[in-house]
């Protein structure tokens, strides 16, 4: 069967302006071909969590991080590491990539959006600070790659089992950051060749719902201090040099 390494990438806060800006990127392994399809099991469970610790009588249609009181939110990621991914029959347990036998990890990235378009105008040139400046773009495509990194890194994933690897992207936000990554494969060296890049509507999507609880949780600790658990089950599950 196929085996597809799947990662699911979405962002909090606005690249153009502001403190914060994180990107998340889910990963997982599966034979499904249909990114629709993979991690729905995982999701249910963690949407069930979700609306039995919710004081509402509306259910959720769709996990989203800041839709979530602060409470249940870290109910719902400190599950990540438990019992629904295990679970999951569309998500592969065994013969992973990595070292260890977590089926779910995560890749984060960080930065501050005003200062980060500040260098760039300095370094690049361009002085206006604006929603369709090249400057934002820029910051995307840096945090995207960031994201991937352990993609050109033999020491942590071997994609010798790996047929196809399908990054899949939270909306048309993101269309601009794939060309300018596509367009600079060529010249990076171990870059696989069966990467393929796809944009999916989030609710339609259950891998872009946990990358989207990901990098809020991780923005939310930035702002406030008050997601400090949810970001040390994040570290835990986090693909990064040791």
């Amino acid at each position: 069967m196929t085996r597809y390494l799947y990662i699911f990438v979405d962002e909090s806060g606005n690249p153009s302006s502001g403190k914060y800006y994180v990107v998340a990127g889910t990963w997982c392994i599966s034979n499904e071909l249909n990114p629709s399809r993979t991690l729905q099991s995982t999701v249910d469970s963690l949407a069930e969590i979700a609306n039995s610790l919710r004081n509402s009588s509306q259910p959720i249609s769709e996990l989203k991080g800041s839709q979530l009181p602060t409470g249940v939110l870290l109910s719902v990621i400190e599950c990540l590491n438990g019992g629904p991914a295990y679970d999951d029959p569309s998500v592969k347990h065994q013969q992973l990539p990595w070292a260890d036998s977590l089926p779910l990890r995560v890749t984060m990235h960080d930065l501050n959006p005003n200062l980060g378009v500040e260098i760039l105008k300095e370094t690049l040139g361009g002085t206006d600070l604006n929603a369709k400046s090249s400057h934002p773009e820029a910051l995307q495509s840096i945090s995207l790659v960031t994201i991937l990194n352990p993609l050109v890194q033999a020491e942590m994933i071997d994609l010798t089992r790996i047929d196809q690897i399908k990054v899949v992207l939270d909306a048309q936000v993101w269309q601009a950051p794939i060309e300018r990554l596509e367009a600079g494969l060529d010249v990076v060296e171990n870059v696989p060749e069966n990467l393929v890049f796809e944009t999916r509507d989030s609710a339609q999507t259950p891998g872009l719902q946990l990358a989207d609880l990901a990098a809020y949780t991780w923005a939310r600790q930035l702002r406030f201090g008050d997601c400090g658990s949810g970001v040390a089950l994040l570290n835990d599950l986090r693909l990064a040099d040791e």
